[in-house]
């Protein structure tokens, strides 16, 4: 008996310190500095980060679901496309410089690296405005 009350603590305390680390790294993805995106292999968006929101100029749960293709302007379609198919071949993280926009309103241009999650084949998407940098 004795011996179950203390396995139940140690589970509860392991517990407890994997709930504080999923809380941390939850408030870390949500308030980075940086847009993060988990695309399924057709460009929907599973989930994303409030930057990710942000630079595509709308509420993060209105963007769930949606497609993330439909957010890069005309003039840069056939990179993201290349490169988003290379995410999905490559095995290897890809990167590339697109301009968002839609309905012809630019919104930014940026930098985003790709790479594809091991069982679930999505693809971890890392988006950086780079507007404001000289080229």
């Amino acid at each position: 008996q004795i011996e179950l009350e203390m396995q139940n603590e140690e589970l509860r305390q392991a517990y407890e310190t994997a709930e504080t680390a999923l809380k941390k790294y939850t408030m870390l993805y949500d308030l980075a500095p940086m847009g993060y995106f988990t695309l399924d292999s057709n460009g929907g968006i599973c989930e994303l980060n409030f930057t990710g929101a942000d630079l595509l100029g709308d509420k993060r749960f209105s963007l769930v679901n949606s497609n993330f293709k439909l957010f890069v302007s005309d003039e840069s379609r056939t990179v993201f496309n290349d490169f988003f198919r290379k995410v999905f071949t490559s095995n290897a993280k890809e990167s590339c410089n697109v301009m968002l926009g839609y309905d012809n309103t630019p919104l930014c241009r940026v930098y985003m690296e790709g790479i594809v999650t091991g069982d679930d084949q999505k693809c971890l998407l890392s988006v950086m405005d780079i507007s404001g940098f000289k080229s």
